[in-house]
């Protein structure tokens, strides 16, 4: 099951494990705490970019908000798009 906030999927509940988005402003939060990382498909596979929440953080509601706070705004990072990819958008008007 996906976690959604404004259309924007920033976790997923697996398995009754949740993991949240992980990207560059917070993958060392979950590196510290040895989180392990979301593998759909079994642990030969390439992992996605979500990490388990670490134990505990559940049940302090304050900690709760700061690390989905925090993956919230890296999904929102991810969805945005680094360059304009060539031949897709708007097309320029000509007279």
């Amino acid at each position: 099951m996906g976690l959604y906030a404004d259309g924007l999927c920033f976790g997923v509940i697996d398995n009754n494990r949740v993991f949240l988005q992980a990207g560059p402003g917070n993958v060392a939060d979950y590196e510290a705490q040895a989180c392990a990382a979301f593998q759909p498909m079994g642990p030969d596979t390439k992992p996605m970019s979500y990490h388990e929440l670490p134990a505990g953080v559940l049940e302090d509601v304050t900690q709760l908000r700061l690390w989905t706070g925090k993956s919230i705004a890296e999904a929102v990072t991810a969805k945005r798009p680094t360059k304009p990819k060539r031949g897709r958008g708007v097309s320029p008007c000509r007279p």
